[in-house]
């Protein structure tokens, strides 16, 4: 129950010494927990520091681990955090730039979100059920986004629609994901032919980027992340 409680940051520090941390200045200590958020940094971080012998509680700190080493983890992960975003995020304007070209080459700038332009598979429910879900998602985002978002309400103003290479601007990373999934092969295959894998391995590689990005723009921890198997 103590856990759950409200804490002050003197108890908070007290906790912690309790636990076995070091801690050189609490004023110092204090300004960060006030930054940053005590379970943020310490529940974030803490599991490398614990001590694992039989006599300890599970709680307590290996012998001479000292708030710094703490903070320490917790910066670096956040710098990890801003290093991988940065990237995906130009990965993610590159993909979005691909599926948006090769699907309107195909299938034209208007009236493209149909069920036709997409992957049915005879007798497959569940995909006919997922594409028509993505549809509705889609025209939600847009709909949220008239009067919000400039070209999408210049777009359906003055046409009534949005092309896709204008829509993929305001739609997730996760959206685009499912997007290029349900996409008719050859035209997921001529968008992984530019990275030079197959298109069942680029839906992977869009889910695992999916799955990073959130975790970067989330503020979750990074530096331990494990990878879900994916099908």
């Amino acid at each position: 129950m103590e856990g759950k409680l409200f804490k002050t940051y003197d108890e908070q520090l007290d906790i912690l010494k309790r636990r076995g941390l070091t801690i050189s200045v609490d004023e110092e200590a204090k300004r960060i927990l006030e930054k940053n958020n005590y379970y943020n940094v310490i529940n974030g971080y803490k599991d490398l520091f614990l001590a694992t012998s039989a006599n300890s509680s599970g709680n307590d700190f290996k012998r001479g681990t000292g708030f710094s080493e703490i903070n320490a983890l917790f910066r670096f992960d956040r710098e990890l955090r801003i290093i991988f975003l940065k990237q995906i995020l130009r990965a993610e304007n590159n993909l979005k730039s691909e599926i948006s070209y090769e699907f309107s080459k195909v299938h034209g700038h208007d009236n493209y979100l149909t069920l036709r332009n997409f992957d049915l598979v005879a007798g497959n429910k569940r995909r006919l059920k997922d594409i028509v879900n993505l549809i509705k998602f889609i025209h939600s985002d847009v709909a949220q986004q008239v009067g919000k978002h400039e070209a999408i309400s210049h777009y359906m103003t003055n046409y009534g629609y949005v092309p896709l290479w204008v829509l993929v601007n305001i739609l997730s990373l996760g959206r685009i994901s499912r997007f290029y999934s349900l996409m008719r092969q050859p035209e997921r295959q001529a968008v992984a032919k530019k990275y030079q894998v197959s298109d069942k391995n680029l839906v992977t590689m869009l889910k695992m980027l999916t799955h990073y990005r959130n975790k970067c723009a989330h503020d979750e921890r990074l530096y331990n992340l494990k990878l879900i198997k994916w099908n």
